[in-house]
């Protein structure tokens, strides 16, 4: 795509000339079942000018660069990967775990991605550059909270009428499997996220204890006043109760 610069830092990969008289969409690509389907969706399609972009913290599950690498195989589209130099590792070492008030995690990436965004713009002028998020058709809250909001952003999953099932219906059918996960996960997401529901927290606990055992070290990074809090319980807390439920085989 001509005239696009970015920090090297950023990004990895630049998308190929688009198509005249289209407009330009940049894919938000999470790795998981419902971005990855809109992916595919869109470019079984025949949707021109299609660029993935993908923020990666350093938190994601191992399965996320495999899952996006195949992706891009299928497709023959590069994904474009943002990062930070330090990671999200780093940020905790300053402002501690992300909280229900402040989750810095969801704002570096939304500013990433707009300038990002901003960038593509800038180095294709006289195209129109819209936004995909994967939205699926059943998630109706965020649909409500989301749809409409700007005109530069567009839902294709929701406006095909693509639900989160057939995503995985869609993923699955293009050798696409993430590596076992949505079998004993609901979401994807970061591992360590501190919103993740109990039962992703109990299989992180009882099938990843390498995974545990560093989510114990990163608190101990985190500013005093800035631990990890879950459910308004402390990292402390949540292990004892998981603990007790792998005693009594309730995990």
């Amino acid at each position: 795509m001509a005239g696009i610069k970015l920090d090297k830092m950023l990004v990895t990969k630049l998308p190929k000339k688009p198509v005249a008289g289209k407009p330009i969409i940049v894919v938000s690509v999470s790795g998981g079942k419902d971005s990855i389907g809109m992916w595919l969706a869109m470019w079984k399609r025949k949707v021109p000018n299609l660029v993935p972009v993908s923020f990666m913290g350093g938190w994601e599950w191992e399965c996320v660069d495999k899952t996006i690498h195949r992706a891009e195989l299928i497709t023959g589209i590069p994904c474009n990967f943002l990062r930070y130099p330090r990671g999200f590792d780093g940020i905790l070492k300053d402002r501690g775990w992300p909280s229900w008030r402040v989750r810095w995690c969801t704002g570096m990436k939304r500013d990433k991605l707009m300038r990002f965004i901003s960038s593509v713009r800038r180095g294709n002028p006289g195209f129109k550059v819209l936004s995909a998020i994967g939205i699926a058709a059943d998630e109706k809250i965020r649909l409500a909270k989301e749809y409409g909001k700007r005109p530069d952003i567009i839902f294709p999953l929701a406006s095909w009428g693509i639900k989160e099932a057939h995503c995985l219906r869609i993923c699955a059918s293009n050798g696409i499997d993430f590596s076992g996960h949505y079998l004993v996960r609901k979401r994807q997401g970061c591992w360590c996220c501190p919103w993740q529901s109990i039962n992703d927290w109990r299989v992180l606990y009882e099938y990843h204890p390498e995974k545990w055992k560093r989510l114990v070290e990163m608190n101990r990074w985190a500013p005093k006043g800035r631990k990890f809090s879950w459910a308004q319980m402390t990292l402390g807390a949540l292990s004892k109760k998981l603990a007790a439920e792998s005693k009594k085989g309730m995990i």
